[in-house]
């Protein structure tokens, strides 16, 4: 009996770690911090540090949208465009610090989901692996940052300057 009643116990507080993150704002919350991310983040950008870049191929960023939906392009060094199209994306802005960041899944294709935003706090992103060790990428408050995520893991962080 005591077994079976720790076993009920056991089940019940693991499932409660399995319920899925409700984010508290209303739908126009949500609605109105996507318009204000997306209204600051829409411009032009340039690449001044990259990590996992194929060895920074990437020069310009534009990030341009409308709505729910938000478009990245990147110029590759060789003239080729790279393009992320994000659909039902969510934002969040932090009107204290007047930073924006917005993040997009896009499931149908080899990349999981993107984001890019205004950093508001310092950060250190280490990508380094195993046998291959790499300098971290400082990201400093005020910073923009794109990131993306492929589906077999790999994640890919650029640091932008707006021109």
């Amino acid at each position: 009996m005591k077994i079976k009643m720790t076993a009920l116990v056991l089940v019940g507080a693991l499932s409660a770690c399995a319920t899925p993150y409700k984010d508290p704002r209303t739908a126009a919350q949500l609605s109105e911090d996507v318009a204000a991310s997306l209204n600051q983040l829409v411009g032009e950008y340039e690449v001044v540090d990259a990590r996992n870049d194929n060895f920074a191929q990437s020069a310009a960023v534009s990030v341009d949208g409308e709505g729910r939906s938000v478009n990245v392009m990147m110029a590759l060094r060789n003239g080729s465009i790279f393009v992320l199209n994000g659909n039902d994306c969510s934002g969040a802005f932090n009107r204290k610090d007047n930073a924006g960041s917005l993040s997009c899944y896009q499931p149908t294709s080899d990349i999981i989901y993107f984001s890019i935003g205004k950093s508001n706090y310092a950060r250190k992103i280490d990508t380094s692996v195993l046998l291959m060790a790499s300098k971290p990428l400082l990201v400093e408050k005020g910073d923009y940052l794109l990131e993306y995520m492929e589906r077999r893991g790999r994640g890919h962080y650029y640091l932008l300057k707006r021109k």
